[in-house]
């Protein structure tokens, strides 16, 4: 009998519990990224390192390079503009953590300095290169997103997953400095 007395109010409390989880909106954009890009502006950082972004020294030209084409992409699938930010690889990641920037890219290489700075996407592809000991190193590459903006994320990760994926790429020795 007591365990009777009790079902009531734990369905009073699943049901209060499930009205309240459905009217959070996760994954949650803190500074609403998805919403504002959508239709709007897509503002990316970007910084030359071939063959992932090319760009001009003056930064007069649209940047061009992996990674770039990405973006047009990214941009086409969420009719937006791209505003196009050229900066050096450190104060790129900067603006990204400070939510000046909605994206960056720079063939960025995960590491744990980075994943400081920024949200990291999951690794899209990696390169490969001897060192100079023999051995092959593989480092993942992502791209940099403001943190808190778990939505924005996802956005941006549907859409890599989306690509035909890209198999390893081997760098030659006189792109492995770019790194």
């Amino acid at each position: 009998m007591e365990a009777e007395g009790r079902r009531p109010l734990l369905i009073v409390i699943l049901t209060l519990a499930l009205l309240h989880l459905g009217g959070c909106r996760y994954p949650n954009d803190v500074a609403g990224t998805t919403e504002r890009v959508t239709a709007g502006t897509l503002r990316v950082g970007i910084a030359h390192n071939p063959p992932w972004v090319i760009t001009d020294h003056e930064g007069t030209k649209e940047p061009e390079g992996i990674e770039a084409d990405w973006v047009r992409d990214l941009a086409e699938a969420l009719s937006a503009k791209i505003e196009w930010h050229h900066q050096p690889q450190l104060e790129l990641l900067e603006s990204v953590a400070k939510g000046n920037l909605d994206i960056g890219i720079a063939g960025l290489v995960k590491t744990a300095q980075i994943s400081k700075m920024a949200a990291l996407t999951r690794p899209y592809t990696q390169t490969s290169h001897h060192r100079s000991d023999g051995n092959i190193v593989k480092e993942p590459h992502v791209l940099a997103l403001p943190h808190g903006e778990n939505g924005w994320m996802m956005t941006v990760e549907r859409l890599l997953e989306a690509r035909p994926p890209r198999t390893d790429v081997w760098l030659a020795p006189s792109e492995q400095g770019a790194q």
